[in-house]
């Protein structure tokens, strides 16, 4: 006679722990300076081994997504260790910290004298949390540390989708057919649609966000006075020269059909047939001014048209404004500044004395150098 247990009747089934192999892993902890957490620290009382070797930038950068759409994965620099007692040997050679999590924390110097600097652990601030992309040894004794993204355990900043949420307005819809794909791969599709996009923050939480939100109250405010280098930014391909026209794709269908009995209505026969339809906003003013006659296609998931229209709508007065790339360098809003975030700025020169008000694209900041490149998309 065989017996069957409910389901969930049964407790799941786990390895013996003497069956179980460890994982052997350590935490590596290096410095730019020796540096030791205080016993009430967690870890308590545990060193940093001094290896960090020169300035630590950490940034990333959307333009290319303008009028795209898409994803821009936060960043650092490769990090320069000193490898003068073949520290990062098995580490290169056997790939051991690829894909690790990896953090990197700024300790303010208060008291030189100090084991913590006068900073302990808990109050260092979080600059970049993501992985470890690779490591490579390089000559003069030195290795290279590339750092890639990752997502914390906080997965969704909520105040940058609940504006992304009022930004891009409208119902989408998406299709997956039996042919393989990924998360991201479907994610990108639906950023592409409408020209959004996806980034992650600082401390590895998802942000989206929308290149041509306004908002008359900005989220930093960067005067003359503050800003130590700016510079112009050329625009992507896309809006070189601009587009006349926008179109956004709707009402996707994504098996079309061929062979319909007579008594199928003619709208609906029309809609089956096609692969899609196609909403547009034209700029006479762009076509009065412009040589050559372009046109931006997003490849939309709108289920409407009214959604359709009113996106391509957006698109061409933003192009109709003369949109425009701005660098900017303070040592203001250092550990702040994030991909889509709202800001405005002031400069005597390139047209910006009366200001200008835009979305944050690109930024890359210097952490023992105290500096931070914001680069700002705006048009008047």
């Amino acid at each position: 006679m065989e017996a069957f247990a409910p389901a969930a009747a049964l407790a799941p089934a786990t390895l013996p722990a003497a069956f179980v192999s460890p994982s052997n892993l350590r935490t590596l902890r290096i410095a730019s300076a020796g540096y030791a957490s205080a016993p009430g620290d967690t870890p308590a009382s545990t060193p940093w081994t001094p290896r960090l070797l020169g300035d630590v930038e950490v940034g990333q950068t959307a333009v290319d997504a303008l009028g795209l759409g898409g994803r821009a994965a936060l960043a650092a620099a490769a990090i320069e260790i000193w490898d003068g007692d073949g520290f990062a040997a098995d580490l290169a050679r056997y790939g051991t910290a690829t894909g690790r999590a990896v953090a990197v924390r700024l300790a303010e110097v208060r008291s030189p004298r100090a084991s913590d600097v006068g900073t302990p652990l808990a109050q260092a601030r979080l600059v970049f949390a993501g992985t470890v992309a690779a490591v490579d040894r390089t000559e003069g004794q030195r290795a290279r540390i590339s750092l890639g993204p990752g997502f914390g355990a906080a997965e969704f900043d909520a105040d940058a989708w609940t504006l992304a949420d009022a930004d891009l307005p409208g119902p989408i819809g998406f299709y997956q057919a039996a042919t393989p794909t990924t998360a991201l791969a479907a994610a990108e599709t639906v950023l592409a649609g409408c020209g959004a996009i996806l980034a992650g923050d600082r401390t590895g939480r998802l942000r989206l966000s929308d290149p041509l939100a306004r908002d008359p109250v900005p989220q930093f405010d960067i005067p003359a006075a503050w800003i130590l280098e700016c510079r112009p930014v050329a625009l992507p391909a896309a809006f070189q020269p601009p587009p006349r026209v926008v179109e956004v794709a709707w009402g996707r269908n994504w098996s079309p059909l061929s062979n319909m009995a007579g008594s199928v209505p003619a709208a609906d026969r029309q809609r089956l047939e096609a692969a899609q339809s196609v909403a547009r906003a034209e700029s006479t003013l762009v076509t009065s001014r412009v040589a050559q006659q372009r046109s931006l296609a997003l490849p939309g998931l709108y289920a409407t048209e009214a959604a359709a229209v009113a996106r391509a709508g957006r698109w061409r007065d933003w192009v109709e404004r003369g949109p425009r790339l701005v660098a900017v360098t303070t040592d203001r809003y250092l550990g702040q500044i994030e991909i889509g975030q709202i800001g405005r700025i002031a400069y005597p020169a390139y047209g910006l004395d009366a200001g200008l008000s835009g979305v944050v694209v690109g930024w890359r900041e210097a952490l023992a150098g105290r500096r931070v490149e914001i680069i700002l998309a705006g048009s008047d």
